[in-house]
């Protein structure tokens, strides 16, 4: 009795709003931040912040070691300066990964634009014990990938999503238009579902993010 009580509990599907932060005197939106204040249902090794930055303006220089930190322009301009390269300037639809190693890896970001830019930050624990800090950019929504931990995607239009061979699956709607899962889930602008079992779900929306994780 107790063990399918268990399984039910653990296979349940769950809607979540961010909770919304004012931090550094910027609007912030965070999902899961590694399980801080949030339900114990929701605790996984991953982070997620919707930076709302005013014209010009520059968040502090943060250290985090042994994350993965994919950033995606979702309006306007972004630069990040970290302790690879310097004054790296993306545009709406472009995204970096940034791997933190295991030296004093550090970054900074900014908006590099005259009007308010919205980007997207997911940071990754990854457990690796011995890597060097890199990065990559990827132009226009491609699929970004670690094939240890994780793979995403913005995607448009319908879709159908395979989430097998993988433990988490998280979709965030990145668009006004209301996102349908199934017919039978609906997201708003910047909700997200999350599914903890293999799924097999069909997505229609204008513009969102599928995140899966191992």
């Amino acid at each position: 009795m107790f063990q399918n009580l268990l399984q039910e509990f653990v296979q349940t599907q769950y809607t979540l709003k961010p909770k919304l932060y004012q931090r550094c005197g910027f609007e912030a939106r965070y999902f899961f931040n590694f399980g801080d204040q949030c339900d114990p249902r929701h605790q996984l090794p991953i982070s997620i912040v919707i930076w709302r930055l005013p014209p010009a303006e520059q968040l502090k220089q943060a250290t985090h070691s042994q994350n993965d930190i994919i950033t995606y322009v979702l309006k306007g301009q972004y630069r990040q300066d970290n302790s690879i390269s310097e004054n790296q300037t993306l545009y709406e639809g472009d995204a970096i990964q940034y791997i933190c190693g295991n030296d004093n890896s550090y970054h900074r970001d900014s908006n590099n634009s005259q009007d308010v830019s919205e980007i997207l930050q997911i940071f990754i624990q990854n457990n690796d014990i011995e890597r060097n800090s890199c990065q990559q950019i990827y132009k226009q929504n491609s699929l970004i990938r670690n094939d240890k931990y994780y793979e995403m995607c913005i995607l448009q239009g319908d879709s159908q999503i395979d989430n097998k061979n993988f433990t988490y699956l998280i979709i965030i709607n990145l668009d006004e238009t209301q996102l349908s899962i199934e017919n039978q889930i609906n997201l708003k602008k910047y909700e997200c579902q999350y599914f903890n079992k293999e799924s097999q779900i069909k997505i229609s929306g204008n513009k969102y993010i599928v995140i899966k994780l191992l």
